[in-house]
């Protein structure tokens, strides 16, 4: 008959024979106590050994994969959409401009989106000028709507977009001056319909990205637009001698710059 624990092997017959020889010289009481812990301890060693067999091994492999998402995991593309107030100076029309804006479309991965900005630029100005010789005084207006095609490099909290645009309004302006001769001279420009165009963004966005990707937050950058525009072109001089020059031009080609600082809300 054997006893096995842990693989150590011990022959219970060898065991018993060591008791008989303590009894034999008279050493009861040692030969009792270890009769009782080796009693004992055949109770206990299968309880130990079911535990440690069931017990997880300190060697095993705990890489399984988790549900958490992981921020470097590639992403789905995904709806993103912003809106914003911008302000600027419209050029050459001379107008202090503002508008709302918006943008609609998808992020195809952590740093490229592709998304239409539509809103409405609208925008007065007044000018006096004076000198010595004389004084004019004028006027402008400029007001259009618009929607572009852009494509956004995203990196980090920051954004770089570009991309045409299209626009379809106009802007105009009225000019009268006077000098000391008594000559008088009056001119209008205006240019409107429908007016091709580039659109520019740059920024950075404020908001944490999530586990799972997406940045959401308040943004604030620049925009750049420019327009091309066909205008005409009305003009009059009066001499102080009574004598008057009328001119019209036609067709011409001129450009629309308007710089904005927008601030927003964005999400991608």
């Amino acid at each position: 008959m054997r006893w096995t624990e842990y693989g150590g092997i011990i022959s219970v017959d060898r065991v018993s024979a060591a008791l008989v020889v303590l009894v034999a010289k008279g050493w009861w009481p040692v030969a009792s106590r270890l009769s009782t812990i080796l009693s004992a301890a055949c109770l206990l060693t299968p309880a130990l050994a079911f535990a440690t067999d069931q017990a997880p091994s300190p060697w095993a492999d705990d890489s399984s994969p988790t549900d958490e998402p992981v921020l470097n995991a590639p992403q789905p593309i995904r709806f993103r959409f912003g809106v914003d107030g911008a302000i600027g100076y419209f050029t050459p029309g001379e107008a202090l401009d503002f508008g709302p804006s918006a943008q609609l479309g998808v992020q195809l991965n952590r740093n490229f989106g592709l998304y239409a900005d539509l809103g409405y630029v609208a925008g007065v100005g007044l000018g006096v000028n004076l000198s010595g010789n004389g004084a004019s005084v004028s006027s402008s207006g400029v007001g259009y709507f618009h929607i572009g095609a852009l494509a956004e490099g995203d990196f980090g909290p920051f954004f770089l977009a570009g991309g045409p645009m299209f626009a379809d309004g106009g802007w105009g302006a009225v000019n009268q001056g006077a000098d000391a001769a008594g000559n008088v001279t009056q001119y209008a420009v205006a240019a409107g319909g429908a007016m091709p165009g580039l659109d520019l963004r740059a920024g950075f966005n404020l908001g944490r990205q999530r586990p799972g990707g997406r940045r959401s937050g308040f943004a604030m950058g620049i925009e750049l637009m420019g327009l091309l525009g066909s205008a005409t072109a009305v003009g009059q001089a009066t001499g102080g001698n009574g004598s008057v020059v009328q001119s019209v031009k036609v067709g011409d080609t001129v450009v629309g710059v308007t710089p904005l600082l927008f601030f927003g809300f964005e999400t991608w």
